[in-house]
């Protein structure tokens, strides 16, 4: 409560935005809304804190997430081109090899089934994490701040 006081509502909005902008093109994005806006400088500020505060969950929790699935290639009738080192070329056949089995990856992946399990386990993290966030912003979707 004690920032939301010092910063004001309509500082908030502002750094909200910021941060938009700096998630679609990076930092000048972030100093170049909160100049055209005149956003005060602890408001700066605070809104690199909470970038950089969202930026160490979210990194580590996005790798943890995918650690131990193999990478997916775009176009699978060319993988020989995209997949480097790791591809085993003749002159009839190529395929690409999981780097954690060394095992060829076929075009009939079970991985890529999405089962009902999976889905609704995903939706119901979702609906978690949007209870969650109401619960804890509250009215005005305002973090709560120590």
């Amino acid at each position: 409560k004690a920032l939301q006081n010092a910063l004001g509502v309509q500082d908030g909005l502002i750094i909200a935005a910021a941060l938009m902008a700096k998630n679609i093109g990076g930092g000048i994005n972030y100093i170049a809304v909160c100049r055209s806006l005149s956003a005060s400088s602890p408001a700066i500020a605070a809104g690199l804190c909470v970038d950089n505060l969202f930026a160490l969950a979210y990194f580590p929790i996005t790798s943890a997430l995918s650690a131990g699935r193999p990478d997916l290639s775009l176009d699978r009738s060319t993988t020989s081109s995209r997949t480097g080192p790791s591809s085993v070329d003749d002159d009839t056949k190529s395929a690409s090899l999981d780097e954690s089995t060394n095992a060829p990856i076929t075009d009939n992946q079970d991985s890529a089934v999405v089962s009902i399990e999976q889905a609704s386990m995903v939706l119901f993290l979702a609906a978690l994490a949007t209870w969650l966030g109401e619960r804890l912003g509250g009215p005005t979707a305002s973090l709560p701040v120590c």
